[in-house]
């Protein structure tokens, strides 16, 4: 339920055997909206071999890649492609961090 303005409100529920229950609250609205908005992420391929593409809506971000014993091992902003030729064979994270603070992550496999 999102009330459009202030005031006091009631829900009443009604079960299948005509039990009824009443809950009221106040609702009072403060002016203040926050929206966080989760980046859209897509990479590929996965598995990959040497290339990963990173695809967002983002604008302004930083890229991290985590392994499996978390430990950071790659960082750049506002990549479009990442060389994992180096890297060993295995699972990584990728994390996307926008500059509002958002993240989206994916996790990919280096073959």
């Amino acid at each position: 339920m999102r009330p459009d303005s202030n005031g006091t409100y009631s829900v009443v529920v009604t079960d299948s055997n005509g039990c009824m229950d009443t809950a009221k609250f106040v609702f009072i609205r403060t002016g203040i909206q926050e929206i966080s908005t989760k980046p859209i992420l897509k990479i590929y391929p996965n598995p990959t071999h040497s290339i990963l593409n990173v695809e967002t809506n983002a604008t302004n971000y930083q890229i991290k890649i985590i392994n499996t014993l978390g430990m950071k091992i790659y960082a750049e902003t506002n990549a479009k492609e990442i060389n994992t030729s180096l890297l060993p064979k295995g699972v990584y994270l990728l994390l996307v961090t926008t500059s509002d603070g958002n993240v989206a992550s994916k996790v990919f496999m280096k073959e």
